[in-house]
């Protein structure tokens, strides 16, 4: 036993310390971690695959799950983008596309009557949000492509599409409100193999405007005034017609004398602008409840001295 109460350990006669003993299994497991990797092309193809599936998982994320504020297609890898993933398949081969015309990609290929092409549409697909279905495929020969249209009450609906030995884009118009599941598939043996290039439903551009065809008008009439005035005292600028009241939209004055200057009611005397002394005052009332006057009341400028007085108002009646 040591001193300190711990038991000895003996290796073939050896004595050894418990911590070295540690120590030496740690170094052992990591001798064995490195062996198992026996070389760098081993490290660079551990990282490459690790690489290509955390693209591949990126991809599918950003296709299948993409939110709807980015989205513009109501179906989901319409193009096969990411081979056939948002699609349930039966008897449907994906194969790298063969049109010359077309980008680099994969087309869906139906190889047998029995071949389904289904895609549950999360959200749905809405009548008013989309143009129309496009499809654009290639047959070995003329036969006829069903389309089944399915509504979240499951009614469906069988639209034959007629589809020749050529490259061509086809619009199908959408049957229902709302649409939940899309189902391609052949209704004829003639038309097989049919390698479909991509289906795809643009949904229209949203155009949000402040208020419903809102129309921006403009208000009230601009009547000037120049006053010379020989000492204090009011002088009448405005006299709404018989029977209305003047609402003061906006105005603008100066004075040229260091005097009090005042726009005004007449009979209420109530200020609709002022000045203190030499200067200029001017003010947009847009958006505003805009000072009003009584019914036939005019309105007034009014110095405390001589002073000359010039500007404008511009004026509804009501």
């Amino acid at each position: 036993m040591t001193a300190e109460g711990w038991p000895d350990f003996w290796i073939r006669g050896k004595k050894i310390d418990l911590i070295d003993l540690i120590n030496e299994i740690n170094t052992i497991h990591t001798i064995e971690t490195i062996n198992s990797i026996t070389s760098i092309s081993t490290i660079d193809t551990v990282n490459t695959v690790n690489t290509v599936n955390t693209i591949d998982t990126i991809n599918k994320i950003r296709d299948v799950t993409i939110s709807e504020e980015r989205r513009r297609d109501a179906i989901k890898n319409g193009f096969f983008n990411q081979a056939l993933t948002g699609w349930y398949v039966d008897y449907v081969e994906i194969q790298d596309t063969n049109d010359p015309k077309f980008i680099a990609g994969y087309d869906a290929v139906l190889t047998s009557v029995d071949s389904n092409l289904v895609q549950y549409l999360i959200p749905f697909m809405r009548k008013d949000e989309v143009y129309s279905l496009q499809i654009r495929c290639k047959g070995a020969a003329a036969g006829d492509l069903q389309i089944m249209f399915i509504n979240p009450s499951g009614g469906s609906y069988a639209y034959p599409l007629s589809i020749s030995d050529s490259y061509a884009t086809y619009t199908v118009d959408i049957p229902y409100d709302i649409v939940a599941c899309i189902w391609i598939m052949p209704a004829d043996a003639s038309i097989i193999p049919c390698r479909i290039k991509f289906i795809s439903a643009p949904l229209k551009t949203k155009v949000y405007q402040a208020e419903k065809d809102r129309t921006i008008s403009r208000e009230g009439s601009i009547t000037h005034f120049n006053v010379s005035a020989s000492a204090a005292g009011s002088t009448t600028v405005y006299t709404p017609s018989s029977g209305k009241k003047a609402k003061v939209l906006a105005w603008n004055f100066y004075v040229d004398a260091d005097v009090i200057c005042e726009l005004r009611f007449s009979n209420s005397g109530n200020v609709i602008a002022g000045l203190s002394s030499k200067g200029a005052t001017a003010m947009n009332l847009i958006g505003c409840n805009a000072p009003t006057g009584d019914t036939d009341e005019t309105i007034e400028i009014y110095v405390s001295d001589a002073a000359n007085v010039k500007g404008w108002i511009n004026i509804v009646e009501v």
